[in-house]
C-alpha cells in the first residue's frame, strides 16, 4: 500500500496552528529533512547531496510503501521519488528519481510487488488510452532487476533533459558527471493506461 509523504505532512499540518505561511513551509522542509535521515537504509548508494534535493524539490512526489495503513520506520517497504510530467492529452512521462527497498527487505520479491503496484497506480490515475512513459537510471548492480520487469536500455538521454538537468547540476565536476554516465543506465517502460 501506498502512503503519500504529501498527504502524511498535511494530515499533521491540521492538527497544528501556524501564524504565517513561513511557518508551515519551515514545518515541511523539517519534516521532509527528519525523513532523509531513513534513507540510507533504503538507497545507501545514492549521494546523499542529491537526494535531499530531490526529496526536498516541491515538483517531486514521495511514496512510501508498506503493508498496512501504519507507516512508521520499522514497516516501511520502500520508498519511490519521481516526477509526472504530461507532454501531451495521451503522452505522460513519469520520472523515477529514487526508488529504494529497505536493505533487510532485498531479494524477498518485494522490489517487483512494489513496481508492479506503482504501475497499477499509475494506470488508475490517467485516463484511458494515454501511453505512459516511465524513466529511469539504474546503477549497474540493479541493471538486470530493472530489465526484468520490462524496462528497456536506452541511450536516448537528449530526449530525457529531466534527469540530465539534475544531475549535471548536482555533479558541478564534468570529469566527475561523466563518470557517472559511464556507470549509470537510462531505461524507460512503456504500456497504454
Amino acid at each position: 500500500m501506498f502512503h503519500d509523504l504529501d498527504e502524511i505532512i498535511n494530515t499533521k499540518i491540521k492538527n497544528l496552528n501556524f501564524d504565517i505561511e513561513i511557518d508551515k513551509s519551515d514545518y515541511i522542509n523539517n519534516f521532509k529533512l527528519k525523513f532523509l535521515k531513513l534513507m540510507p537504509s533504503y538507497l545507501e548508494t545514492i549521494n546523499s547531496e542529491y537526494t535531499e534535493k530531490i526529496i526536498l524539490s516541491d515538483q517531486n512526489k514521495i511514496l512510501l510503501y508498506s503493508n498496512d495503513n501504519i507507516i512508521n520506520k520499522k514497516n516501511i517497504i520502500s520508498i519511490i521519488v519521481y516526477r509526472k510530467h504530461i507532454y501531451t492529452p495521451i503522452n505522460t512521462h513519469y520520472y523515477i528519481f529514487l526508488f529504494g527497498i529497505n536493505k533487510k527487505l532485498r531479494k524477498f520479491g518485494y522490489g517487483s510487488m512494489v513496481i508492479q503496484d506503482f504501475f497499477s497506480k499509475i494506470k488508475l490515475e490517467n485516463k484511458s488510452n494515454t501511453n505512459i512513459n516511465i524513466v529511469l537510471k539504474s546503477i549497474y548492480t540493479s541493471l538486470n532487476f530493472y530489465k526484468s520487469i520490462g524496462f528497456l536500455e536506452s541511450k536516448e538521454y537528449f530526449k530525457y533533459a529531466l534527469f540530465y538537468s539534475c544531475d549535471k547540476d548536482h555533479f558541478q565536476n564534468t570529469d566527475e558527471y561523466d563518470d557517472i554516465e559511464k556507470s549509470t543506465f537510462l531505461l524507460d517502460y512503456f504500456f497504454i493506461s
